[in-house]
């Protein structure tokens, strides 16, 4: 066994720091006097190991005077609380990543450990840390520690058996807890000087960071990549990269096999450098003290919160000419229904991974031609077939349907290099004008200053510019949602109302895990008997040429997708009712994807329509973690929550002054 000890929190020693820091006066001048406390010395958090022996002197920054002096510093006493709930969040989650293990001793176990031992054969340390931290444990209704079996654990025992149920909980967790990571760093990445002109220079924000955080990030690693030197030549390893919308944000860091990424995290997080951990971290873990107070407390508000997990592409329609966006919208209902790529003949698609990538590769493709981004569609078009990706053989595909259907549709200029009537051919309209501006007569400010910047940049940069921020013109939506905080879609609220006014079947898209074929097929035909498509007699599945009369209102399933469903046809189309998966405004046609929508009975631990049954616990963990996250950036949960792991902590006072701050603030742990 691993010679692995677990810190026992005092947490009444952490709230102490509160109740010790302050003093009867107000004043925080530089001579002020103020009484210090009579443990002004002494540790912040004791541990004791397995051996009953007390350890504090060799945890980090663990001395009373540090907060004591940082309240008379003028620091605020929210602040300090912040502080003190983030100790009390790594308690609970563990502490993030081994890096950090100083703050606990050297034989600490850090959650990053207990994640990576998830996938080993004996499972020893990952059982160790979940033995030793609750929010892990799965209970029943009543609270009560079960199994997988839903037996009572005796965990007084003190090698009692962990359940699957329960490392799939800290596997879900800790990627959670990744993926924030990198949503925060993505938000700070994008909003930094370092990003301009859709373009980020790494080296640039690291220096940034490397003087503004007490040398937590890898500057010098940073320094070698942007100067490296081969054969006496200098190479930069770190060039600017472009920041796409479409970016997955899991895919942030650059790996081995996603080169594509933005950030190297060995700069942010390694060794001597912890930004992640001192930066980013504790505003992670402050959230996730409100979602599990929601999860403890309040889980009927996550479980009736109506969450949708949606995939929206957007053809915008020029108001002066539609016949574009009317063609391509055509198109893409009758390939929802008709093309052997999207449906293979006879075949039954039952996997929701395999389904989410397809149309992820699909909105793509129509997103590129919608914007009429032409070097992008040339390209593809150039290509040998085997040479071209998913993407680009949709790309081409889409185009030789339409094209055929007018010689208006999506024509070409006269010079051949770029679509009229498009964004990017309104954009090159344009440019053309502006380099035929040769006399002062017919100069326009308007288009100087578009491409040159007021004369700073040359022309063709500022073409580059354009073509580069019309690529990052965002027009497909995907992302978790709630009814408390819905997309901005439709200008009349339309693509809302029918979202969250549906009535979720409890069977969307839960048809099996892809390991018995005669299950998957036995569930589709008990659970999923609205699906458009039909087994005929022999043996294929089929679009049905009638709708079915049960057939939900506001969602239809194509097989195996899910789609909102809209009144009357917005579009004609060769097949007989496919127009209704497709809104119409006055600025654009809109389909809506719903990839998970969420009801009460989904979200329990079993039950025969519970995430758990019918997907996997890992699942069931993951889309808990992402509903409760939408949930508690609604409402006034940050503050009911502070209010909660405080009455938790067992919170004392000896002083008037921290008394009545915490009166006036949270009445409620009075009473």
């Amino acid at each position: 066994m691993p010679n692995k000890k677990f810190p026992k929190l005092a947490v009444l020693s952490l709230l102490g720091v509160l109740a010790l820091a302050s003093c009867g006066s107000e004043d925080t001048s530089a001579d002020a006097i103020y009484a210090k406390p009579h443990n002004y010395n002494d540790a912040v958090i004791t541990i004791t190991d397995a051996e009953g022996k007390e350890h504090s002197k060799d945890i980090y920054n663990n001395i009373m005077k540090i907060i004591v002096d940082a309240m008379h510093d003028g620091e605020a006493k929210t602040r300090v609380l912040e502080k003190v709930l983030v100790k009390y969040a790594e308690s609970i989650y563990g502490s993030y990543d081994k890096v950090t293990a100083k703050d606990y001793g050297d034989t600490y176990i850090t959650l990053s450990e207990a994640y990576a031992d998830a996938s080993s054969a004996s499972h020893e340390v990952i059982d160790m840390f979940i033995r030793e931290h609750k929010v892990y444990w799965k209970r029943d209704a009543d609270g009560k520690h079960i199994d997988d079996d839903d037996k009572e654990v005796d965990d007084t025992k003190p090698d009692w058996p962990v359940s699957d149920f329960e490392r799939k909980t800290l596997e879900s967790k800790f990627e959670a807890i990744e993926l924030r990571v990198k949503e925060a760093l993505y938000s700070k990445v994008t909003g930094s000087s370092a990003t301009s002109n859709n373009f980020f220079d790494e080296y640039e924000y690291v220096k940034s960071l490397y003087k503004d955080s007490d040398n937590k990030v890898d500057f010098a690693s940073a320094r070698d990549l942007r100067y490296h030197e081969e054969g006496g030549v200098i190479v930069d390893k770190l060039p600017l990269v472009l920041v796409d919308y479409a970016l997955e944000k899991k895919d942030l860091f650059i790996t081995d096999t996603n080169p594509n990424g933005l950030l190297h995290k060995d700069f942010y997080q390694k060794g001597e450098f912890t930004y992640i951990q001192d930066k980013i971290i504790p505003d992670v873990y402050k959230d996730l003290l409100v979602e599990q107070y929601l999860l403890d407390e309040q889980i009927s508000v996550v479980r009736d919160s109506r969450a949708r997990k949606i995939n929206v592409l957007k053809l915008e329609r020029y108001s002066d000419f539609t016949n574009n966006a009317d063609a391509l919208a055509k198109d893409l209902i009758n390939r929802l229904y008709y093309s052997d790529d999207v449906v293979p003949t006879g075949e039954l698609r039952t996997d929701p991974e395999v389904i989410t990538d397809y149309y992820d590769q699909l909105f793509d493709a129509y997103a590129t031609i919608n914007k009429g981004q032409y070097d992008v569609i040339t390209a593809a078009q150039a290509k040998a077939e085997d040479e071209r990706t998913t993407t680009e053989k949709y790309i081409v595909s889409i185009m030789e349907n339409i094209q055929a259907t007018g010689s208006d549709i999506y024509k070409k200029s006269d010079d051949g290099d770029f679509y009229e009537n498009t964004k990017y051919g309104d954009l090159m309209t344009d440019y053309n004008d502006f380099l035929a501006n040769t006399t002062y007569d017919d100069y326009d400010a308007t288009l100087a200053d578009k491409f040159t910047d007021k004369g700073k940049i040359s022309a063709e940069e500022g073409l580059r510019r354009e073509k580069v921020k019309l690529d990052q013109n965002k027009t497909i939506f995907k992302d978790w949602y709630i009814q408390s905080s819905q997309p901005s879609l439709d200008s009349a609220g339309e693509i809302n109302k029918r979202l969250f006014t549906a009535t979720v079947g409890n069977a969307k898209m839960e048809v099996g895990d892809g390991t018995d074929p005669e299950i998957i097929k036995e569930n589709y035909q008990t659970l999923k008997t609205k699906d458009r498509f039909q087994e005929d007699a022999n043996h294929e599945y089929k679009i049905r040429t009638t709708l079915d009369v049960n057939e939900s209102k506001y969602l239809c399933s194509i097989n195996g997708a899910y789609f909102l469903k809209f009144d009357g046809n917005n579009i004609e189309s060769n097949e007989p009712f496919g127009g209704d998966i497709m809104y119409r405004d006055s600025d654009a046609y809109y389909v809506v994807q719903v990839i998970e929508a969420v009801r009460d009975n989904k979200l329990r631990s079993k039950g025969d329509y519970s995430y758990s049954t019918t997907r996997g616990t890992k699942v069931l963990q993951e889309i808990i973690e992402e509903v409760s996250k939408k949930v508690a950036e609604t409402g006034s949960y940050s503050s009911l929550s502070k209010e909660y792991w405080l009455k938790k902590m067992s919170l004392f006072y000896h002083d008037q002054v921290i008394l009545n701050y915490f009166k006036d603030n949270y009445p409620d742990l009075f009473k």
